[in-house]
């Protein structure tokens, strides 16, 4: 089994499944201030408790993150890394040296 833990310390209020303080019963549990408020079968319907509650506790609720998929997550990792190649190769260009000597007059 995995496990998983989402908390916000400043509202005393977590979101935790199969941990050393929830029982392993591959559910997830809400916990407010050290206490079950809920268990739930799916973590969408956690995670909806436990942004209600921290709204009820004038916490701001997280920022949404949005599932990536493995062709996605790829075409952002080939981007990252040309723009990388392309900075490094921009400023690795030689510009041509003047000559070496000085002359006067």
């Amino acid at each position: 089994m995995s496990s998983y833990r989402q908390a916000n310390l400043k509202a005393n209020v977590s979101l935790e499944k199969d941990t050393g303080q929830v029982p392993h019963d591959g559910k997830y549990h809400l916990l407010v201030d050290g206490r079950s408020a809920g268990d739930f079968k799916t973590l969408k319907q956690a995670q909806e408790a436990y942004t209600q509650v921290l709204r009820d506790r004038n916490c701001e609720p997280p920022h949404e993150m949005a599932p990536v998929s493995e062709e996605v997550r790829k075409k952002m990792l080939r981007e990252a890394v040309q723009k990388c190649y392309d900075g490094e190769t921009a400023g690795g260009l030689k510009v041509p040296k003047r000559s070496g000597s000085r002359r006067f007059g």
